[in-house]
């Protein structure tokens, strides 16, 4: 468990935000996308209507978070299983979201973006189990993580 300050937590499989009565942790699945707010970053979940509001600059979510997030630009980070599809409009790339955004990924990290899809391609899911399992993540029931695992990747 990585604490990077006295208000969030980073650990293996959630993200824990301090709240007044103690801390609040959110499985990295729910969490849809996470924006800058100079040096505020405000959080979407999927089960939360309003974003929550932490005091921790984008950077850090973009050092800490595992892999399946991916900043497409200074101001945003999406998490890649939230990804309806994507697709080329006028030489950059255009993120269409679960929760009906759309972010235009930085012509800079055009490149990144793709290596990120392939890179993703390769690597595994943990199972239901996993959730419960001390190996979590780390078992032989893991299954691949393809398109049909998730439900994104679509280029259209």
């Amino acid at each position: 468990m990585d604490k990077i300050n006295s208000h969030v937590v980073f650990d293996r499989t959630e993200l824990g935000i301090k709240v007044k009565n103690g801390w609040k942790f959110y499985p990295y699945e729910t969490i849809i996308e996470i924006h800058a707010d100079l040096h505020y970053s405000d959080i979407m979940i999927s089960n939360i209507e309003t974003p929550l509001c932490v005091d921790i600059p984008l950077k850090i979510f973009a050092e800490y978070l595992p892999p399946i997030f991916f900043q497409y630009s200074r101001s945003g980070i999406v998490n890649l299983g939230h990804m309806l599809s994507y697709n080329f409009k006028n030489k950059t790339i255009e993120i269409k979201m679960a929760n009906k955004t759309c972010h235009t990924v930085s012509r800079y990290l055009k490149d990144s973006f793709e290596h990120r899809l392939t890179t993703l391609n390769r690597k595994s899911l943990p199972c239901e189990k996993c959730k419960t399992c001390t190996k979590r993540g780390t078992c032989s029931d893991m299954i691949p993580f393809t398109t049909q695992t998730v439900g994104f990747l679509t280029h259209s």
